[in-house]
């Protein structure tokens, strides 16, 4: 299984406005800077929770039906846009043979009972299954905790003004581990 991000965010969980008015900044100057950090966190805090914060699309490709059952590997997922096989141009599975449970962690796609998967069309990354993932278009969706994190990590890179390296102190001050803490995937 393989994720292709097809259109990322249109806006982050923390506007530079807030951010400057965080660190008490004056002027504009570091305005993309600003926007640089305040990304980078919040791609920081989807890798290490796994969870998308904003609204983004994604493609997930796959060489051939799991099961019954594929567990998707974004959450929170907002919408399915499409499942379709590939190859000679992309073909249509029709929406009535699965359903979805998004309620999950991790969300799921699975094959209604007494219905088949249409077999692939090609022997590698056949089928792609075209998702809408993240808790909302405005920062306002995102829970007030995953916001906070960004911001907190957004200011301390800009106050530290360098990132360290690993094994060379925390990048991620505990703070911010503490606030990420409750969307961990568990993992046995």
């Amino acid at each position: 299984m393989i994720s292709v991000l097809q259109q990322g965010p249109r806006a982050e969980p923390v506007s530079v406005a807030a951010l400057r008015q965080d660190l008490r900044l004056d002027d504009a100057r570091d305005e993309r800077l600003l926007a640089s950090l305040i990304t980078s966190a919040r791609l920081m805090i989807e890798a290490q929770t796994g969870v998308r914060l904003m609204s983004q699309n994604w493609e997930v490709l796959m060489d051939d039906w799991p099961g019954a059952e594929i567990a998707l590997p974004h959450w929170p997922v907002q919408q399915i846009t499409s499942v379709s096989l590939l190859g000679g141009g992309r073909h249509p599975v029709a929406d009535n043979l699965y359903e979805t449970h998004f309620t999950v962690r991790p969300p799921r796609l699975m094959r209604k009972p007494g219905m088949s998967w249409p077999a692939p069309r090609r022997p590698a990354l056949g089928i792609a299954i075209a998702l809408v993932a993240g808790f909302g278009a405005r920062a306002d969706s995102v829970p007030a905790d995953l916001r906070e994190a960004v911001r907190v990590l957004a200011a301390h890179w800009y106050e530290h003004s360098a990132w360290q390296p690993a094994g060379r102190g925390q990048s991620v001050p505990g703070a911010v581990q503490a606030l990420m803490q409750p969307y961990r995937a568990l993992r046995l």
